[in-house]
């Protein structure tokens, strides 16, 4: 899987305020690493877009007995396309024969076509899903979905490893498996950064389903 980093190294600099080059390399081994770090934190693959499978336990969905929609919610969000299922390409319309609601919830009217079962225990899904993204980032990419929080949480990511070399002001967070360390002359900036970060991290975190 090709990485794509959420926010570029002129964004980077720009954030952090830097005009010179020779740390360049350094940034963008910072940007590298905070990308997997944002990932796990988010436990997720990458937000870049892209299609995969995920199995579905039948007994996680349910159905209108007088319409037939039945109501899957997957793990990753947003979904943007439903692509096979139960490994038959599926050949339903976006806003006739099934709806996303939520970004994470399908609502499909003709699921029976597809699993002969409804009983069974599991059936798999394949969809597309995250965000579009220039894959070159050769040009300003106009159809990114990106959100630009999400770029400004990889910035402040590479902010807060950036700024450890100041040792004397490193303040340190336990999220989750991770410890976020933020370098600031003033600590109550850096509880004001961390729960901005926490904050857009709370908001587009994926969690296992049941």
């Amino acid at each position: 899987m090709t990485v794509i980093n959420y926010a570029t190294l002129a964004q980077v600099k720009d954030y952090l305020g830097i005009s010179w080059t020779s740390e360049d390399t350094v940034l963008q081994q910072l940007l590298d690493s905070s990308y997997y770090i944002i990932n796990n934190l988010l436990n997720v693959d990458t937000l870049n877009e892209t299609t995969g499978i995920e199995q579905v336990d039948a007994k996680n969905i349910y159905s209108n007995v007088w319409y037939y929609w039945y109501n899957i919610f997957l793990k990753n969000k947003p979904v943007s396309a439903v692509t096979k299922i139960n490994w038959t390409s599926y050949a339903g319309a976006k806003g006739t024969d099934y709806i996303i609601v939520y970004d994470r919830k399908v609502v499909i009217k003709d699921l029976y076509n597809y699993i002969t079962n409804l009983q069974r225990d599991y059936f798999d899904i394949e969809y597309t899903r995250w965000y579009d993204r220039d894959l070159s980032w050769t040009t300003p990419w106009p159809n990114d979905t990106l959100p630009d929080d999400i770029k400004l949480l990889q910035m402040m990511l590479v902010s807060g490893k950036y700024n450890t070399k100041w040792s004397e002001w490193l303040k340190q967070y336990k999220l989750w498996e991770e410890t976020i360390t933020f370098g600031t002359i003033n600590w109550q900036s850096a509880d004001d950064i961390f729960f901005s970060f926490k904050i857009i991290l709370d908001k587009y975190k994926s969690f296992i389903l049941p």
